[in-house]
């Protein structure tokens, strides 16, 4: 249950932290789209202006000053702008290099000016009208690319908030997983080594008892337990071996375990030589038999097969246990998931780091259906 409170209270972070995202993206975005609205309203004024200075340079008399107007019109340096008359027809340009344009390139230019922005209108005498179309300044058009750059600087901190995240839990799964394991081999350590002193001295008094042989095959069972968990957190050292071998030691002392719960058999053919922790490697066989076991209803049975292909071997497990929809599968190897009413949900996921962080391998569940069994496939590469 502490698992399942951490795992809870951890989705809980995850889905406070998206929606702190999307508020600050959806804000930015919302803030961005204002200010854009605002320097369009002021560049369109400004247009207004540069249009009735225009007019009034057109209709006032020769006498009169023009400095002031000629002031207002210089100011545009930004805004790129033409002049046109009612045919859209360009009389004169500011901001913008027409040499080289023919006529109707300008009145193109004119025209998608006109599609982007409303012309102003100029009334001149005798009913004359011409008018001004402008396009977006480059201020304005950097504001506008200003959404895309700022959800883009967001997304790539989101991305490193995320690595970061997923770092440090794996560290701190790393850190669990390593002193959990070694605390184990040290608690077992005192207990495993009286028991093999007691068995010693039992065999010494009852030399003729069959079951002391069984019994010691247990203690260095247990034994081997200790030292697969001493092992958790060390680099991984492997050495060339006989997978058949490694599984079928492992697969014999878990028949007689499990007898009474499935008939467990397999097909290993061979031989088929890996790179492999040999005690490791009979610990997954155990947690897959174990795992299997767990999912029967009522007496099933087990089967174990070992195949290659191009350089990979594969190791198929099927169980007749009761299944498992889609979504319990791509849970199933996570660290405290289980679907037992007791347990840790540390099995496979621990099966899982066996084989792909110590073997450099993969496992995944091949197949299942509810009701139909379940099929586990390991597969490591072949020497």
């Amino acid at each position: 249950m502490p698992m399942k409170w951490i795992s809870d209270a951890r989705k809980l972070m995850n889905w406070a932290f998206v929606l702190v995202a999307v508020l600050i993206i959806g804000g930015s975005l919302w803030s961005t789209r204002l200010l854009v609205h605002a320097f369009a309203e002021q560049e369109r004024s400004r247009m207004k202006i540069w249009a009735d200075a225009t007019r009034a340079l057109a209709e006032l008399p020769e006498s009169c000053d023009f400095a002031f107007i000629q002031e207002v019109l210089s100011e545009n340096t930004t805004i790129p702008v033409v002049l046109t008359n009612a045919d859209f027809e360009v009389l004169d340009a500011r901001n913008i290099d027409l040499s080289g344009m023919s006529p109707e390139q300008c009145k193109q230019l004119a025209l998608e000016f006109k599609a982007k922005n409303e012309p102003i209108q100029i009334h001149l005498m005798e009913g004359v009208t011409q008018y001004v179309c402008y396009d977006d300044s480059i201020l304005l058009k950097h504001i506008l690319y200003m959404p895309v750059v700022m959800l883009l600087v967001i997304l790539v901190f989101v991305v490193l908030l995320v690595v970061v995240m997923l770092s440090r839990r794996r560290s701190e799964q790393n850190r669990l997983w390593v002193g959990l394991s070694r605390e184990t081999a040290h608690q077992l350590g005192t207990p495993i080594t009286s028991l093999l002193a007691e068995t010693e001295l039992i065999q010494m008094k009852y030399p003729d008892e069959r079951l002391i042989p069984e019994m010691q095959r247990d203690v260095n069972r247990l034994r081997t337990i200790a030292e697969r968990f001493s092992k958790i957190g060390s680099p991984s050292q492997l050495a060339e071996a006989d997978l058949n071998a490694v599984l079928e030691g492992a697969l014999t002392y878990m028949q007689r375990r499990v007898a009474k719960d499935a008939d467990l058999t397999w097909n290993l053919g061979g031989p088929h030589r890996a790179m492999l922790n040999a005690p490791l490697m009979e610990w997954v066989v155990e947690n897959l038999c174990r795992n299997a076991v767990d999912a029967m209803q009522q007496h099933g049975s087990i089967h174990f097969e070992l195949t290659d292909h191009e350089g990979w071997v594969y190791i198929e497990v099927t169980d007749t246990g009761k299944g498992m929809t889609k979504q319990v599968a791509d849970k199933i190897f996570r660290p405290g998931f289980t679907t037992k009413k007791r347990g840790w949900g540390l099995g496979l996921a621990l099966v899982k780091r066996i084989v792909e962080e110590y073997h450099h391998g993969k496992i995944y569940v091949l197949r299942t259906a509810p009701g139909e069994g379940t099929t586990f496939r390991i597969e490591l590469k072949k020497l």
